[in-house]
């Protein structure tokens, strides 16, 4: 191989070299548009608290063989990630997240663009350092956005094999709006009819996400997601994603 393409293909696989294997990568997606009040962004954040607070879905967790896991904040556009890539692999991480999760301030506000959400979370988990079996966004949200640029970036995330799953807040209309353009064909809807209904949704998801509890509320006909898949495959679907990501343009934050 020439010394110019070796150089440059070494510029991409570094990190997914050396990356490490967990069973499921996780990022969460808030929904901090201006429709979202302080107290509405405190429900969604306090009902992840909440339910990675339970001990069934704490041993889930602590059960895997990693868990890795971040969170990010959406409006107009993508905000940096409120909480980094950390692996949930022993008590003390558990604790520590829990910890910055509650105590996650707001990172700005604005309009809705569901599909900046998608695209920046596609992007972290196809550019962080772990490789896993499951790869899972979780979005939240109260409002709706462009259905074209919204499919999109839906469609970019399940090319990537990320599962997407929807906890739409507010009703019939934004359900049906995460159910036709946000979730992927392996994605559930989880919905809450108000933000006083999230704790109760978000559990729910969060149980089936680990393995703790039922399934979900809602899904999307199609075929059934392909579990078990090994880290090997995974790996190398990684890789593929980061090659194709170092020849386009990458999403802006």
């Amino acid at each position: 191989m020439p010394a110019a393409a070796l150089t440059s293909l070494m510029a991409v696989l570094p990190s997914a070299s050396f990356a490490q294997s967990v069973d499921t990568e996780l990022i969460l997606s808030f929904d901090v548009s201006g429709s979202i009040s302080t107290e509405e962004y405190e429900l969604q954040r306090d009902g992840y608290v909440n339910a990675f607070s339970l001990p069934n879905i704490r041993s889930a967790v602590l059960g895997q063989n990693g868990f890795a896991i971040a969170v990010q904040q959406w409006a107009s556009s993508a905000f940096a990630p409120s909480i980094s890539w950390t692996n949930l692999n022993s008590a003390t991480a558990y604790d520590q997240f829990l910890i910055d999760l509650g105590n996650m301030s707001r990172a700005g506000g604005g309009g809705t663009n569901v599909a900046a959400g998608l695209s920046a979370a596609t992007s972290q988990i196809t550019t962080n350092t772990f490789t896993g079996s499951k790869l899972i966004i979780d979005i939240s949200g109260d409002g709706t956005s462009n259905v074209a640029t919204t499919q999109a970036a839906r469609d970019a995330a399940s090319a990537a094999g990320i599962t997407v799953n929807g906890l739409p807040i507010g009703g019939a209309f934004i359900d049906a709006f995460y159910q036709n353009n946000v979730i992927t064909p392996d994605g559930s809807i989880y919905p809450a009819a108000s933000f006083d209904d999230f704790d109760k949704a978000v559990t729910a998801k969060i149980q089936a996400e680990t393995g703790a509890g039922p399934g979900p509320t809602s899904s999307v006909p199609g075929p059934l997601p392909l579990l078990g898949v090994g880290v090997a495959y995974s790996f190398a679907r990684k890789i593929r994603s980061r090659i194709k990501l170092s020849t386009t343009q990458a999403y802006s934050m």
